[in-house]
């Protein structure tokens, strides 16, 4: 049958597209034709598949006639006859309509490529502008010369000052036409956003002075202003000026700025005109709502064209325009000020509605694409010699903190502060000891307390009190499985946040490995007993803001490619690093870890807790960063456990979600599964953990309580052992001789079955309080080591019972204070339990569970009473040795971030999360507290408090990073800083003064530093920051050049530090990862 038409071929190939198979026939069309397209024009029917045309074929076959169908000619025929017209109509119709868009949109894409190459050039002329203006600035600095200036009076009698330059060879950005209506409306921006923002505060950050001549900046390249609206220099006419005819400048050299960096030279076409001595003398800084020049642009339309071209050619030069600095708008966002490039947006007659859209969209684009490739929230300083003051910038925020008079006459932006000669050394991480290990290894201590002038009857309790709280410090089994271990050495190993510690009960000592990065989620012991491997997960950079494990560094040997999820082989003995495996190779974490078993080791089986939860192999020996062998999926659910075979090297087993998996490496070095099968029992949900007999077989416990051994070879059920635990099984050990040791989840029950898997009727039961059994691990001889899902460790057999060794913390923890003469300290977490920890012998005295989440704490002068501030509010006040609580008091809904009392214990100040700070009066012992008044002014809640020595005055921070002053007998703010400026304080916890300038990294945004602490001895200032680092300076931190010592250890953010009282050690809390750190300082 030959088709006549194209549009007919149209037809069959749309047909068998959609009928498809053997269906796909003409003679099956027809019949569909004339069933469903009486009165329907076929070319509706077609239309909306118009996309899935192709070419048709001059000839097609007709397939013989089915019975039934109609004839395959007549329906042909009809089609051709009244379609054919229409649909080449059609055809046609769409060809010449897609024709004329592709032409359109080719002008218009060549258009825009045009544009985009005309804002490079303006952004090229726009830096060299710049580039010079620094440069003219740097030389009117060098010659001593005083700056002109000018001064508007803005909010609270403070003055914004702006530089007026006097250079008749100062070339600046091209200058358009402005209306005196425009710039009246622009000049009042200035002095009306100052005085609608919240943020800037008399007290830390007006002058208090009539006048400022001379500002000095520090060399990062950086051009900040000293006015509180403004951070950069752009001079503008104000008044009307005739329209020049521009001329093309000259070729212009390498020009050296402030930095030292120079400024290539650049072909570039946008016009320049010198300017005269007037017009620079009328100089203007960006405000918040940008320089508007009139360039001809007559419409939204354009206007919003030209923002989106400006915005993309921003975000593609990437380039770090340091000048260009912030200009809060409210109290949560920042905005770039709007260059001389962007003055196009807002030019001509425009509605102050509109202006302020287009204004904000170029905000809005500007922002998003830049926040993550240029470096503008910096701390970049600035001093005034005049008023002995230094200006720095927090997230964009200008923060002006005043010198001590002694120190203002020297005082150098440049002066770098090297670090202190003292350096700390993990010491311990807290351990919960028993009244039986206090008594038999620590008698020494009751002499010390008598020493202390401690009654004998507070000494005789401290020594016999029982553990009534289930929680303390040390361990991770709340998350945590396979983490602890014996080691011939005597010590247990397990982990806590970054630090995997090996700890000697006997010996109470302990060593840590320190070589983590983030948190450690599993360890593996080698055949030899002395060779470790652990596993960590993918560290967080905040300040980048990014995720290592989806956007790592390129080069895996660079300093940050250990923040990537990696295994550290490291030998338990010399704690020295064997290996670093797989950096780049895993994606989340290493969730399981195993060493070979029947080859002494070779080979380590690794698996990621990716989504595709990835089994590798690895010959860990090869190299410094090992070879990987091999790699395959091992399950889309959760994997638990991943076990060499102890007799099969080759064979691997691993189980998780409603799965176990045999693996078979062959010897090409490929992983063959085999999937466990449950045949027509009950398939668990989850398989929880794997045991291996002395003959080969494997045990599994899962979630419906039951213990099923599998054959040796076979992934088949040789004997299932039903209900052995009420709950999950979490853990099955197989002992030297053969007995099998069960650990039950819910019902917190350990139960002994001998080798052929009969109940011997043996069993014990871990206190409810200390948790479910997490991992039951051989300890010495008949002993068991078991950690429960509350982070305890208890050590024992079944036949003489368990006992607590090590407990921990199961939330955040927060409220850290130190005793004032003893070497103790008390902290208080989330998890509702206060605990006054003996930094000597490294147990706690006492615990209490107090029903609220504590938030902060502290001790009285004495010592005798401590102060307790929980999240609802209130506060209570408690007696250091008998816990007793004499009274709780609330002030407000907010938790209570910080409690301080005065040097002479007088007073006591509560900073609270509802912005206020509340002082009493302190009598009887510090045990009755009388209101003086609520300290108001604060736009942020409180974070941090300091009295002065004398406790006449307050300072303070707040979360939106205000340093405020106060009379604390008035309760009054005291406006003028600068007054402060030489009294001395108790103490140094505020993060943000003057002499804590140098802590600030460079990029800071304010929230990442929780935590400040001064020696007593004034020597030394201790931080404690969001990445997880406690960090050492030598006090003060006043410049912006101060060196420190890091150290690692926790795996999340470090809540607080503190030094004893004799400065001998210092205290460090974790916040996610509960933990508590004692570091000794040498």
């Amino acid at each position: 049958f030959k088709l006549i038409s194209p549009a007919f071929g149209v037809i069959l190939v749309w047909t068998e597209g959609e009928r498809g198979g053997a269906e796909g026939r003409v003679t099956s069309f027809g019949q569909w034709c004339c069933q469903t397209n009486r009165g329907i024009p076929l070319v509706k029917i077609l239309a909306f598949k118009i996309i899935r045309l192709v070419t048709a074929a001059d000839h097609v076959t007709l397939p013989p006639q089915e019975p039934g169908l109609v004839p395959a000619d007549l329906v042909m025929s009809l089609l051709i006859e009244y379609y054919t017209e229409a649909l080449l109509n059609l055809l046609h119709g769409s060809h010449d309509m897609i024709e004329t868009e592709n032409e359109s949109l080719r002008e218009r894409v060549a258009d825009l490529e045009k544009k985009v190459l005309e804002q490079g050039d303006e952004i090229v002329c726009l830096r060299s502008t710049l580039a010079d203006v620094l440069r003219r600035l740097n030389q009117f600095e060098s010659r001593g010369g005083p700056i002109p200036e000018n001064r508007i009076p803005v909010r609270n009698g403070s003055v914004v000052h702006r530089v007026l330059l006097q250079n008749n060879h100062v070339q600046s950005s091209p200058q358009y036409k402005d209306s005196p209506s425009s710039m009246k409306k622009y000049q009042g921006s200035v002095s009306d956003l100052a005085s609608r923002d919240p943020l800037r505060r008399a007290a830390s950050y007006a002058s208090s002075l009539p006048q400022r001549r001379v500002v000095h900046y520090q060399s990062t390249g950086s051009l900040h202003s000293d006015s509180p609206s403004s951070n950069s220099v752009s001079p503008v006419p104000t008044s009307p000026s005739p329209t020049h005819t521009p001329t093309p400048p000259p070729p212009q050299r390498a020009t050296p700025t402030s930095t030292g960096r120079t400024t290539p030279t650049q072909k570039h076409s946008a016009p320049q005109r010198p300017t005269s001595v007037g017009n620079l003398s009328l100089a203007k800084r960006w405000s918040s709502t940008g320089d508007f020049h009139n360039v001809g642009i007559t419409s939204p339309q354009s206007a919003m064209a030209t923002a989106s071209r400006q915005a993309h050619q921003f975000r593609s030069t990437r380039a770090p325009i340091r000048g260009w600095g912030w200009v809060t708008v409210n109290n949560d966002v920042d905005f770039p000020p709007t260059p001389d490039g962007a003055d196009t947006l807002l030019s001509g007659d425009w509605s102050p509605v509109t202006r302020g859209y287009v204004q904000l969209m170029w905000r809005w684009l500007t922002l998003t694409s830049v926040t993550h490739s240029l470096v503008l929230w910096t701390r970049d300083a600035s001093f005034n010699e005049e008023e002995g003051s230094v200006r720095i910038f927090l997230r964009g925020r200008p923060i002006v903190l005043y010198a001590p008079s002694e120190l203002a006459e020297s005082y150098d932006l440049n002066k770098v502060t090297t670090p202190p000669q003292t350096r700390l050394k993990l010491e311990w991480v807290m351990a919960y000891m028993t009244q039986r290990d206090i008594t038999s290894r620590f008698g020494h201590l009751y002499a010390a307390l008598v020493a202390q002038n401690i009654s004998q009857s507070t000494t005789m309790e401290i020594f016999n009190t029982t553990l009534d709280s289930p929680d303390s410090y040390g361990y991770r089994g709340r998350d945590g499985r396979s983490n602890l271990y014996l080691l011939p050495t005597g010590e247990m190993v397990y982990f806590v946040a970054a630090a995997v510690v090996l700890y000697n009960v006997e010996e109470q000592s302990q060593r840590h490995y320190l070589g983590h990065t983030d948190d450690v989620k599993c360890i593996a012991i080698h055949p030899n007993k002395l060779i470790v491997a652990s596993g960590q997960t993918a560290g967080h950079d905040r300040r980048e803001g990014r995720s290592w494990k989806f956007n790592p560094p390129p080069d895996r040997t660079a300093p940050e490619a250990d923040q990537w999820p990696h295994i550290r082989v490291w030998n338990s003995v010399s704690l020295h690093t064997l290996s670093v495996i797989g950096i780049g190779e895993f994606e989340r974490s290493i969730c399981c870890l195993s060493f070979s078993k029947a080859d002494g080791g070779t080979l380590l089986c690794a698996v990621d807790e990716a989504p595709d939860h990835n089994i590798s192999i690895w010959d860990w020996q090869k190299g410094e960063r090992g070879q990987k062998i091999t790699e395959t999926k091992c399950s889309s659910d959760t994997v638990v456990a991943a076990e060499f075979h102890p007799l099969d090297r080759t064979c691997v087993v691993t189980c998780g979600k409603s799965h176990i998996s045999f693996w078979t490496l062959d010897a090409g070095g490929t992983l063959y599964k085999r999937m466990g099968v449950f045949e027509s029992r009950d398939k668990p949900k989850y398989v929880t953990c794997l045991a291996f007999t002395e003959t080969g077989d494997v045990i599994s416990g899962d979630s419906n309580g039951n213990v099923i051994i599998w054959g040796r070879g076979t992934n088949t059920i040789s004997k299932l052992i039903k209900n052995v635990h009420e709950g999950s099984v979490f853990s099955v050990c197989v002992m030297k001789e053969g007995q099998i040791i069960t650990g039950g989840g819910k019902d917190g029950r350990l139960k002994q079955y001998d080798a052929q898997f009969n109940d011997t009727g043996l069993e014990t039961q871990v206190p409810e309080h200390l948790g479910s059994v997490r991992v039951v691990s051989e300890g010495r001889g008949s002993q068991l080591l078991v950690g429960t899902t509350k982070n305890c460790i208890l050590i024992g057999s079944l036949e003489v019972g368990l006992s607590p060794t090590v407990l921990g913390h199961t939330d955040e923890l927060w409220g850290l204070a130190v005793h004032p003469s003893l070497p103790q300290f008390l902290t208080a977490g989330h998890d509702r339990l206060v605990h006054l920890w003996d930094s000597m012998s490294h147990s706690v005295v006492w615990s209490k569970d107090i029903a609220e989440q504590a938030q902060s704490a502290a001790f009285s002068l004495d010592g005798s009473v401590i102060i307790v501030g929980c999240t609802s509010g209130k506060w209570l006040v408690m007696d250091s040795e008998t816990r007793e609580v004499y009274s709780m008091h609330t002030d407000g809904g907010e938790p209570i971030q910080v409690a301080r009392f005065s040097p002479d214990g007088g007073f006591l100040a509560l900073g609270s999360r509802d912005n206020n700070i509340y002082v009493y009066q302190v009598s009887e012992e510090a045990r009755k507290y009388s209101r003086v008044g609520r300290c108001s002014g604060h736009s942020s809640f409180i974070t941090h408090l300091d009295w002065s020595a004398d406790s006449q005055f307050l300072q303070s921070n707040s979360g939106d990073y205000e340093l405020l002053y106060w009379n604390a007998s008035l309760c009054r703010q005291i406006t003028q800083s600068s007054e402060l400026r030489d009294v001395e304080w108790a103490s140094n916890t505020c993060t943000l003064t003057f002499n804590t300038i140098g802590i600030w990294p460079e990029g800071a945004d304010g929230t990442d530093v929780n935590q400040s602490e001064r020696s007593h001895d004034a020597r030394l200032l201790a931080t404690a920051d969001d990445f997880g680092k406690v960090k050492l300076y030598s006090y003060p931190a006043a410049y912006p050049k101060s060196l420190c010592h890091t150290y690692g250890g926790h795996s999340s953010h470090v809540t607080n530090v503190g030094f004893l009282h004799d400065d001998s050690r210092l205290i460090s809390t974790g916040g996610r990862d509960t933990s508590v750190m004692q570091w000794m300082l040498v």
